[in-house]
């Protein structure tokens, strides 16, 4: 079984292929997506704490992106704090790289 980080790289990797068409490739996305969220087991507040969490953890600055913090994110405040407590208490060439999962 895979978990929900490698689900959201699966969803967020898929390529358009031309010979696939338009249609399959929505239809692909849909599927991915819903292996991703799970909307079936989580509440709309889950999901969405997912996506933003995501959307949080892709746009850190590139120096933030690759320090191992050696733990699972689960929630965007804890993201933010942990991104904050680098970010006052590193240098410049240190950096960070998170894994996200929101349990269902």
């Amino acid at each position: 079984m895979t978990s929900p980080p490698q689900r959201c790289q699966r969803f967020q990797g898929l390529f358009y292929l031309k010979s696939k068409g338009p249609r399959e490739v929505c239809r692909r996305l849909q599927e991915l997506c819903r292996g991703w969220l799970e909307p079936q087991r989580r509440s709309k507040e889950q999901v969405l704490e997912l996506v933003v969490l995501e959307q949080f953890l892709a746009i850190l600055p590139p120096g933030m992106q690759s320090w191992e913090w050696g733990r699972s994110v689960e929630t965007c405040a804890e993201a933010v704090a942990l991104a904050e407590g680098i970010q006052l208490g590193q240098g410049e060439g240190d950096h960070l790289l998170v894994k996200a999962f929101v349990s269902p």
